[in-house]
């Protein structure tokens, strides 16, 4: 067979092999701008979700920093312990404490399922807001809500602007704590080992404070590095 004939038929396979790979590439690209546009969506409709829950939750006590409804609250989930508010910010969510840590980070107050979960006390703390140290976890939402505020505390500023950080808790008190620290770690620290339950544990915390019960706040980075924490701690002022 002559060359000029053999020719034209390679390159012909050649063409069908180019066009074939380019409608693989056309098929994966399109499954994958499905695909993330899909989780986007899941992720948008989660976050609305959760915003009508905890905004819902908020309207049925309007001022409660003077006459909180702890039953209301309780009758919806009998892990309620309290309230958490940060004036000035839009940490402003019920508190929860579960049989353990996992219980709240994918399940809202109600509970729902839903990546924002809740606002949830260390379960190790089992004398709730009695404990001289007691630590409460939340999401950083990638909207802003739950414990992404946190994550501008350890900026000096915005803790002269943001010193407090009220409670109220589930038999109706209301206790007040001043910040006194808030730093960027990671999830080995050693605040995470702490017996909350026990007084000197408290006084490693910030021996120079004048109180006997101290709070923790603690968030995590979202993204890249999950491994990334932001601590705040305030003592106890008033009640």
């Amino acid at each position: 067979m002559k060359l000029y004939r053999i020719r034209p038929k390679i390159e012909s396979a050649v063409d069908r092999k180019r066009q074939l790979a380019s409608v693989a590439v056309f098929a994966i690209g399109f499954i994958v701008v499905v695909f993330a546009g899909r989780e986007l969506w899941l992720g948008l409709r989660d976050d609305a979700v959760a915003q009508t829950e905890y905004t819902y939750l908020r309207e049925l006590s309007v001022s409660r920093e003077d006459a909180p409804a702890p039953n209301v609250f309780a009758e919806i989930n009998p892990d309620f312990v309290g309230w958490i508010v940060v004036p000035g910010t839009t940490i402003d969510y019920p508190v929860v404490r579960g049989s353990d840590n996992s219980r709240y980070l994918n399940t809202m107050f109600s509970g729902a399922p839903n990546p924002a979960g809740a606002i949830f006390m260390d379960y190790r703390c089992t004398k709730g807001f009695n404990a001289p140290v007691c630590m409460i976890y939340g999401h950083n939402m990638r909207d802003g809500s739950m414990f992404s505020p946190l994550t501008r505390y350890p900026k000096q500023a915005f803790i002269d602007d943001h010193p407090e950080i009220i409670i109220l808790t589930a038999d109706g008190k209301k206790l007040v704590y001043r910040i006194f620290e808030a730093r960027r770690t990671d999830a080995w620290d050693s605040v995470y080992t702490l017996d909350f339950n026990d007084a000197k544990a408290a006084a490693k915390l910030h021996t120079a404070a004048n109180a006997e019960r101290f709070l923790i706040l603690s968030t995590c980075l979202s993204g890249a590095d999950r491994n990334v924490r932001f601590l705040v701690f305030a003592a106890l002022t008033g009640n």
